[in-house]
């Protein structure tokens, strides 16, 4: 063997070697990490279980499985902010179940729920209460003298031709109600009705929550929410007449262990902004 032939020979061995030690390396890293995150996994997976994770709702028992009074109760609590609905016509736009309408046909002259899937209504029967899932009846019974989006919005893949819908089927200047539950708050994605811990989907991914046994409900991902809802809003081009935030300050817990406030602060790009995490909800009167 030539020279050079031993001197290739011996390059492509130190080749080889490289290329070892490379991948030595990166599975090395990657087993590092893998361990870093079991761990840290682990360690929040034990403060879920313990009684220092704050809850998301106070106090415990509003988020038990709800009985037909409670329903009617929190409908009689919703429509207290509303303009009094004597001789008037009720649009509930996203009535859900359908109490919130019910209750409303107690006092107004007549009453639409609407929803896009079939709900449970056939034990809320009213003369003065309809209730579809085909926006043409909405149109046909219209238009609406007081109409009522709750926990809609933030809910819906496009909440400008929800607006839009709206819009259509009011009277002129009638009032559009609006109750806004942002991404960012304490209990949004309404998974304390299985677990009631507080920002659970600030710190924990989708994937993460499912291996936990927890699927919360979509909610649309606003970084700056206010400014999402005004835009919104103007552009459906309905008007801002009154809007009222509803706040409550978040525990130093969440900023104590590094972990946690690491992943709460992955989600914005920069600094957290602390009036999207001090945010529980937005009301809104819209003309």
């Amino acid at each position: 063997m030539s020279d050079y032939q031993q001197l290739d020979e011996y390059i492509e061995n130190l080749e080889k070697l490289l290329g070892f030690l490379r991948d030595y390396r990166k599975q090395k890293f990657e087993d590092s990490q893998t361990g870093d995150y079991l761990r840290e996994f682990h360690h929040l997976k034990e403060l879920l279980r313990s009684n220092a994770w704050p809850a998301a709702i106070v106090p415990e028992f509003m988020c038990r499985p709800d009985s037909e009074t409670d329903k009617h109760e929190r409908a009689v609590n919703i429509l207290t902010g509303l303009v009094p609905l004597q001789k008037l016509s009720f649009l509930d736009f996203g009535c859900g179940e359908g109490h919130v309408a019910w209750q409303a046909a107690c006092t107004a002259k007549k009453v639409v729920g609407y929803e896009i899937e079939d709900q449970p209504w056939g034990h809320l029967v009213k003369d003065n209460l309809y209730f579809t899932t085909n926006f043409n009846d909405v149109k046909q019974h219209g238009p609406y003298d007081v109409i009522l989006l709750y926990d809609v919005l933030d809910h819906c893949d496009d909440p400008v031709a929800i607006l839009k819908q709206a819009k259509q089927v009011r009277k002129s200047n009638g009032p559009v109600y609006v109750h806004c539950h942002p991404w960012a708050s304490r209990h949004a994605t309404h998974l304390y009705h299985t677990i009631n811990k507080a920002f659970l989907h600030l710190v924990f991914s989708e994937k993460e929550l499912l291996k936990l046994g927890f699927k919360g409900t979509k909610t649309l991902k606003l970084l700056h929410s206010m400014e999402t809802y005004r835009k919104w809003f103007a552009d459906a081009g309905l008007h801002v007449k009154m809007e009222a935030p509803h706040r409550k300050p978040i525990e130093d817990f969440f900023f104590r262990d590094t972990h946690i406030s690491r992943r709460i602060r992955a989600n914005w790009p920069g600094t957290l902004p602390h009036d999207e995490v001090t945010l529980e909800s937005v009301d809104y009167v819209l003309a």
